[in-house]
């Protein structure tokens, strides 16, 4: 689908926001309270019959952390007011807790207010003295007595204010206009110091669009061209890309596996012209050595696609038809195999090494360790942790000194932060970390992030777990990307620090849903 494009934002530095409360507060599952990746309740339901109740109910013994975030600048110590009435059933501990986050989102303090456990309604006041900072998150923890039932918390009328009014992120935002002189052109850009970057994200913050798709790749394609990036690395399955890279290879035994790279990208939310730019890398290897390596780094959404991948890779590259591999690929596609039980069998198996190149095998293996999550809830909580982990690992293996790395990828992975779940609840966990944040403290100055947004347009988007065509929603006043389509360039470029201080804009998220926004914090 074709968007409007304008916008290329450089996540380089911070800012925040000084803003007034309204409004009350209630707790709203659904658009107000999001649960922890690594921590989830078994389930959080809102009472049918009175919205101001809503239950958690835990995974036995396992702590569940249901949280929300409020932008509200303290510049000293200032009293927050919390008041709830709770029951709970089977539960070991309850609290409530604070954490206090400045401009840069970095934790500065929290607070913890314990409930004491009651089988009968009971009122709760407390308070928290907050330090100086730039917003608050707020969390609803509790853990079981015991791994045969749930424990159960329920929660009624939970208010959370500061001088007699509740904290909210509904409120009036001042608009700060952003300057034209801080605005770059396309070919100013081209030539910044952020395309010289050792590893530059490049972040779509809305997916399954051809525009800022073809952005992307024309970005791609500068970098390989000018920028020595011999290593691109996408938001996908890191098993499957093992196919892939042998096809930009020019290996003509993997010639074949065109036709199936069609129709499981058609099939998602990448547009079409990324296929064309898969064969614009197999043409450019062609005249140069192959020294281009295309990977993924997230995995599967099942364990059973994994499996099917590796073997199909696997069974491909055995044309002699080794009994030995081909008895691997067998095991792979066994689901009662034990992780550990396959890397043995790799390590021993002598064929495998003979066919596959040194990187292959320790990607391979790398592939196997992640097994151990195929079958835990917690494996999408976890992520951004893996992802990070292997393009570490890509890096380490395929990016010598004087080559760059390029990838493209969800914005939200790729922000330096972990951004908001949905309009008007944003949530930032203290414990949690995008993909960005970790590759921004392991690799520093050497990796960089942008953002690829637009004003308006159609994308395509999963709506009941279908793809559809969808108008996306207009940029509000308070957003990036409407400052910026009032300057009428079409493609523009926008440092992180040219934006006013002490101000939080609105952007696209992270999410698929098209008529959501949240805060970005820049660093």
């Amino acid at each position: 689908m074709r968007l409007h494009p304008f916008l290329l934002l450089c996540i380089l530095c911070g800012c925040s926001e000084n803003s007034k409360t309204s409004n009350y507060t209630t707790l709203e599952y659904c658009n107000q309270w999001v649960q922890h990746p690594m921590h989830p309740f078994f389930s959080v339901n809102t009472d049918k019959k009175d919205s101001t109740i809503i239950r958690m109910y835990t995974r036995g013994k396992q702590k569940g952390v249901l949280g929300k975030s409020f932008e509200n600048v303290f510049e000293d110590e200032t009293p927050v007011d919390i008041h709830l009435k709770y029951q709970t059933k089977d539960c070991f501990s309850s609290q409530l807790v604070a954490y206090f986050f400045d401009q840069d989102s970095e934790l500065t303090g929290s607070d913890t207010l314990l409930l004491p456990q009651t089988a009968e309604w009971a009122e709760f006041s407390g308070k928290i003295q907050t330090k100086k900072c730039n917003f608050l998150t707020f969390t609803l923890e509790s853990q079981g007595i015991n791994n045969d039932r749930p424990g159960i918390l329920t929660i009624r009328n939970l208010s959370i204010s500061t001088k007699g009014i509740a904290l909210s992120t509904a409120k009036k935002r001042e608009v700060y206009p952003i300057k034209t002189a801080n605005i770059q052109t396309w070919e100013e850009f081209l030539s910044s110091r952020l395309m010289r970057k050792k590893i530059l994200a490049l972040g779509e913050t809305v997916h399954g669009t051809e525009t800022l798709g073809n952005m992307a790749f024309s970005l791609m394609k500068e970098r390989v061209t000018y920028h020595n990036s011999k290593l691109l690395l996408f938001e996908l399955p890191l098993e499957y890309t093992l196919v892939l890279n042998r096809y930009i290879k020019n290996d003509k035994q993997f010639e074949q596996t065109y036709a199936d790279i069609k129709h499981r990208l058609r099939g998602s939310l990448f547009s079409d012209s990324i296929l064309s730019f898969f064969n614009w890398v197999k043409e450019y290897n062609s005249t140069n050595n192959n020294e281009i390596s295309l990977y993924g780094v997230d995995f599967n959404p099942t364990h059973l696609d994994s499996e099917v991948d590796l073997s199909n890779f696997l069974y491909t590259l055995n044309h002699k038809r080794d009994p030995k591999i081909d008895s691997l690929c067998n095991l792979l596609l066994n689901k009662d195999s034990k992780a550990n039980e396959i890397t043995q069998k790799i390590k021993a198996n002598e064929s495998i090494k003979q066919e596959l190149t040194e990187m292959e095998y320790n990607i391979l293996l790398h592939c196997i360790s992640n097994w151990d999550l195929r079958n835990s809830f917690l494996r999408f909580g976890m992520r951004d942790d893996v992802m990070a982990a292997t393009t570490r690992k890509l890096v380490t293996l395929l990016n010598p000194p004087n080559t760059t790395t390029t990838m493209y990828l969800h914005f939200g992975h790729a922000s330096y932060h972990w951004i908001g779940l949905s309009e008007n609840a944003f949530v930032h966990f203290p414990d949690i970390h995008s993909m960005g944040q970790q590759l921004k403290t392991h690799f520093t100055d050497d990796y960089a992030c942008l953002a690829l947004t637009c004003y308006k347009g159609n994308a395509t988007l999963p709506e009941q777990n279908v793809l559809k065509t969808q108008t996306l929603k207009a940029a509000p006043e308070s957003s990036i990307e409407f400052q910026m389509n009032r300057k009428r360039k079409n493609v523009s470029f926008l440092p992180a620090n040219a934006i006013p201080s002490g101000c939080t804009y609105f952007i696209r998220n992270i999410t698929t849903v098209p008529l959501k926004w949240t805060n970005l914090y820049l660093k």
